[in-house]
């Protein structure tokens, strides 16, 4: 059965979230070939083809390097133009991780919970 999520603005802590689970390098950037992996992670790479995911960061990114930063990351995800496929990518592969690891906060990736409650459950784990 599908799940299904409230829609709550992303907030700051999300998206960083967001943004480590799709940075599989650890470098501190979105390549274009992270993307396609996680595409791949979550069977959406029939849905959504390696060149839109790689015109999708040229469109969005700011300084020219043909990668995504954190801040331009979350100017992207915060753009209510950002294309549904693109953003299923980023839902599904939260699904994914919160699978293998249910202990693990992730629902405010899909909105699920708020800022504040999401900060309060990461402070008691802590």
């Amino acid at each position: 059965m599908a799940r299904r999520y409230k829609v709550l603005p992303l907030c700051d802590c999300a998206l960083r979230e967001e943004f480590r689970l799709l940075d599989r390098d650890h470098n501190g950037y979105l390549e274009w070939q992270e993307l396609v992996s996680a595409s791949y992670e979550v069977n959406l790479h029939t849905v959504i083809s390696a060149r839109e995911l790689r015109e999708y960061i040229e469109k969005v990114d700011r300084d020219g390097d043909n990668r995504l930063n954190l801040e331009e990351y979350m100017a992207a995800r915060r753009d209510p133009a950002m294309p549904v496929r693109i953003e299923a990518i980023v839902r599904r592969v939260a699904d994914a991780h919160r699978s293998r690891r249910p202990n693990h906060l992730t629902d405010e990736m899909n909105g699920v919970l708020g800022c504040s409650e999401l900060c309060r459950k990461r402070k008691k784990l802590d």
